[in-house]
């Protein structure tokens, strides 16, 4: 497999169906992608550079154990085929853990503690992104890449 200037040395094997090994190259160095990043004038893609992250396999569940008590701001908006946007600044929030919105998102019988006032057949809940930051401070390695 042929890979650009600046490829890394890094591999991964994966199978396919057949049991056939595939071997993966990154085409840029995580340094490189930054230099090309940083120059850029227009949106691009680049292949091939994330197949060997951890948090692709990562679910609410793992999260939730991983952050096991951390309180994160759930943005809480209407369930509506409206077509008016509903803007941050027009939205309720709520502070819960990761399983208290997963018990309201899938146990409907009883709701209580945070999400007690929003109907889970009414609201949708969101969790930004911009707080990964503040919420792994203190758990940076579950995003290392495991050596083969």
């Amino acid at each position: 497999m042929a890979a650009g200037p600046g490829a890394t040395s890094d591999t991964c094997h994966a199978a396919r169906a057949g049991g056939e090994k595939v071997e993966h190259v990154k085409p840029f160095t995580p340094e490189k992608a930054k230099e090309i990043i940083m120059t850029l004038q227009q949106p691009a893609v680049f292949c091939n550079m994330v197949f060997d992250w951890p948090a692709q396999h990562w679910t609410a569940k793992y999260l939730s154990e991983v952050l096991h008590g951390k309180q994160i701001r759930f943005r809480m908006g209407m369930r509506s085929t409206d077509t008016v946007p509903q803007f941050e600044t027009t939205c309720s929030y709520v502070e819960a853990t990761i399983e208290e919105f997963l018990t309201w998102n899938c146990d409907h019988s009883s709701i209580s503690g945070p999400f007690r006032d929003y109907d889970h057949s009414k609201f949708w809940a969101y969790a930004d992104y911009k707080y990964f930051v503040s919420l792994f401070e203190d758990k940076t390695d579950i995003f290392q890449v495991k050596a083969p």
